[in-house]
């Protein structure tokens, strides 16, 4: 039966439905606490923003796990979020011992600079990477998303289109692709690559939300309704989501649920002051690799 269960938290893990794999790896963890079903249990914690869960098993694994670098990191990161300051502090450093200048640190450093919103200092640490490893997998990934964020647009398609020819079944770069070439007016390239990610994973937001735009743009609004609607099941806390959907049922004559979606904005805005789809990380495929 616990192989069952763990076959069953695996699926739900790596399908990123998080908040079901969490009581499938607690009952788990619960009966045969092995490293395996609680590491993958602290890390759903982690990516649906329980850090302090996510510490309480991440911890646990210290002894097996302390020569891990994704497994350092993300401890780092959960007992940071959550306020332990000591344990993030010994985390971090137990990473630069492990690492010791490898391609594997240069990538984890510049993730965390990204993590942080600032791309310029990501930037020479994911190249330091990129030099040892030009196949580390992800680290054009990250290198992409920071010329993003720097709009330096060419160059970040470069970088997705490397990891593309590295990790071919990777979504997240071909969202991007398509969130760029939608900034630059190109709905025709954008929808096919929006498309490429969603049959990888049909469970994106963003790239809903972006083939949203597309029709809505091309005046078919009852299509972007369509993808909008799909969009918020996966990012219901999304105030950008919410207040689009808003705006075009008004648009319909669906003034009801026009309403209703204007009070889910309103009670968003209250709880919260961000405006942006998907998760307050970056999006980080590397350690779903894992696994």
């Amino acid at each position: 039966m616990h192989g069952i269960e763990l076959n069953l938290g695996l699926v739900y893990f790596n399908q990123g439905d998080y908040r079901s794999a969490i009581p499938v790896l607690r009952s788990i963890v619960a009966s045969d606490p092995t490293v395996q079903a609680r590491y993958l249990l602290g890390l759903s914690y982690f990516f649906t923003g329980k850090y302090s869960a996510a510490v309480n098993d991440l911890y646990q694994n210290w002894a097996e796990q302390d020569r891990d670098l994704m497994y350092l990191y993300v401890l780092g990161i959960s007992a940071q979020e959550s306020g332990n300051r000591e344990l993030a502090d010994r985390s971090f450093q137990r990473l630069l011992e492990v690492g010791s200048g490898s391609p594997e640190l240069h990538l984890l450093r510049g993730k965390a600079f990204l993590n942080r919103a600032q791309p310029a200092e990501a930037i020479p640490e994911l190249e330091r990477a990129a030099a040892a490893n030009p196949k580390l997998p992800f680290v054009h990934f990250n290198l992409g998303w920071a010329y993003a964020r720097k709009r330096d647009y060419d160059r970040a398609r470069s970088e997705f289109l490397q990891d593309v020819a590295i990790e071919p079944d990777v979504p997240y770069n071909y969202e991007q692709l398509g969130e760029m070439a939608q900034a630059l007016g190109n709905d025709s390239e954008a929808e096919r690559y929006y498309n490429q990610a969603l049959a990888l994973d049909p469970r994106l937001p963003t790239s809903l939300y972006g083939l949203g735009k597309v029709y809505k743009r091309r005046d078919r609004p009852a299509e972007a309704l369509t993808y909008w609607k799909k969009a918020v099941e996966f990012a219901p806390d999304s105030i950008a989501l919410h207040s689009a959907l808003a705006r075009l049922l008004q648009r319909l004559g669906k003034r009801t649920e026009a309403a209703r979606e204007a009070a889910v904005v309103n009670e968003l805005e209250r709880k919260q002051h961000v405006d942006e789809l998907a998760n307050p990380r970056l999006p980080t495929p590397e350690l779903h690799a894992q696994h």
